[in-house]
């Protein structure tokens, strides 16, 4: 399996529902059976739910025995002691006078940021007055929320071999639960082409060789900075790299558009500046077209590029016949997933590069188990593309630690870009360029296909000649449910 990266996104954490346990306790799924460890007469029978959201304990009474509202009630938080009895924050939705089925006390506290360690868990004891017995023991874990967003900028994104670059990355803490965090960890680590100088951290400190940053305590709207600087020592150098086209040859594309579609491809191909030709990039081509029935089709079959081979590849695929017809895109992202993953040289080592082509709206759905598709509709298309990008990231595994991506061109006055952007590319958030430089999840939009071979030039040089440095929120203390700010990506191209 290739490696995943950390997913800070978990929602279902932060209203984590558990039942308390007790002093002696035989659970069930419907319920918990409590026995006093004080020897009463009987046995008090009682669910209680507990779970945190935000800064409220929320207890609620869920079956069982009532409870009176003189039931002494303590908390510990952070070592902190609070005793209370039900009737102080009972929600007496029934007015009868005791802890009822339904009914809920909240209990409402702060974290102290500077204590922040010691916030894991609530641990919460009621004793039964009526019965001298303990009817509740046991804790609440707590996860508290806090959104941290992290930046990076440099001074030269242009640079030539040779040249020093300074990269400044901010973090900056927006608040949540808490006003801050503590133990946070951000992680960039430095790219083979580059060679560290040294850094200097505002805050904490940075260790070179693991890529950590680690940040001890951040405060709310009080962002701390990191300035690395490093060295430029080469351009160009690719690990091996599944580079994968996917061409949209519908109707709307018509002969001419094609033309220029494969002479543009052509052209990047042979050009050994931006395309390597040393045995390090392996190429497969999808379209996906026609409509008898629609279907997506391969035209290169995975083959490894090198000096020997690139210039007919290059010339096979510039004669490839124009398939037109309708637009099943979720057939061929379907293939070219297949293709890829099922080639002998993917590994958790390989990394994969995806490049959708087109100028128009998939109007097909998918038919199960074949790469052929059934004309529809668009709202149809896009699901069932939406759909094939899904199957596309978990069959490639695809990871952004391993620059994995899956980037789009989109052609034309009315591609709908916006979607592309926010559904199909890949890392999200996708965004459209230029400026190019902003990493990997692009959706390049060319307003003319004779525009089209200055677009493809640039794509390539982007993926296989820049530098591509991306820093990201590793860990912290605190939860984050804001991933989209959590990383940034800065790709160095050489100049000119």
């Amino acid at each position: 399996m290739k490696k995943q990266f950390h997913d800070y996104a978990v929602v279902e954490i932060v209203e984590t529902i558990l039942l308390l346990t007790l002093a002696i306790v035989v659970i069930s799924i419907a319920s918990l059976t409590v026995f006093s460890d004080l020897d009463p007469d009987e046995k008090t029978f009682v669910t209680i739910a507990g779970k945190v959201k935000s800064t409220n304990l929320i207890l609620e009474h869920q079956g069982g025995e009532t409870l009176g509202l003189d039931t002494p009630v303590s908390f510990n938080i952070a070592g902190n002691d609070f005793n209370v009895i039900v009737e102080d924050l009972l929600e007496d939705e029934n007015n009868d006078g005791r802890w009822s089925l339904g009914e809920r006390m909240v209990f409402p506290f702060e974290y102290d940021v500077y204590n922040l360690r010691n916030y894991l868990d609530i641990d919460i004891t009621a004793v039964n007055k009526e019965g001298n017995e303990i009817v509740l023991k046991g804790p609440v874990e707590l996860h508290p929320v806090s959104d941290i967003g992290v930046e990076m900028t440099v001074d030269n994104l242009y640079p030539q071999v040779g040249d020093i670059v300074s990269f400044t990355i901010k973090v900056t803490c927006y608040g949540g639960d808490v006003n801050g965090s503590v133990d946070v960890k951000i992680k960039y680590i430095i790219p083979d082409e580059l060679e560290f100088i040294d850094s200097t951290a505002q805050v904490g400190s940075y260790d070179n060789s693991s890529g950590i940053w680690n940040i001890d305590l951040l405060l709310e709207n009080q962002p701390t900075t990191l300035i690395i600087r490093a060295k430029v020592v080469t351009f160009g150098l690719v690990g091996y790299t599944q580079l994968a086209l996917i061409l949209d040859g519908s109707e709307s594309t018509n002969p001419d558009k094609w033309n220029l579609m494969k002479e543009g491809i052509k052209k990047a191909i042979n050009n050994g500046d931006i395309f390597p030709h040393n045995g390090m990039v392996e190429l497969t081509v999808v379209e996906y077209g026609d409509d008898s029935p629609p279907r997506g089709n391969a035209e290169l079959l995975p083959t490894v590029i090198n000096e020997t081979n690139y210039h007919t590849i290059a010339q096979d695929l510039r004669n490839t016949k124009y398939p037109r017809g309708n637009a099943p895109m979720g057939s061929g992202i379907r293939l070219c997933a297949d293709l890829v993953r099922d080639d002998g040289n993917f590994s958790e080592d390989t990394i994969q590069k995806i490049i959708l082509i087109t100028d128009g709206k998939p109007d097909c759905f998918w038919i199960s188990g074949t790469y052929t598709g059934v004309y529809a509709n668009y709202l149809y298309g896009k699901s069932s593309a939406e759909d094939a990008r899904e199957y596309m990231i978990n069959k490639l595994e695809l990871d952004e630690d391993n620059y994995d991506e899956f980037n789009a061109i989109a052609v034309g006055l009315d591609p709908d870009i916006e979607w592309i952007k926010n559904y199909i590319v890949w890392p999200q958030p996708g965004y459209i360029a230029p400026p190019y430089n902003q990493g990997p999840g692009l959706v390049v939009h060319v307003q003319s296909w004779d525009d089209f071979e200055a677009a493809i030039a640039e794509m390539f040089g982007l993926l296989f000649m820049g530098i591509h440095n991306r820093v990201y929120l590793y860990d912290a203390f605190t939860v984050d449910i804001t991933p989209y700010n959590n990383n940034d990506v800065i790709v160095l191209e050489p100049l000119e």
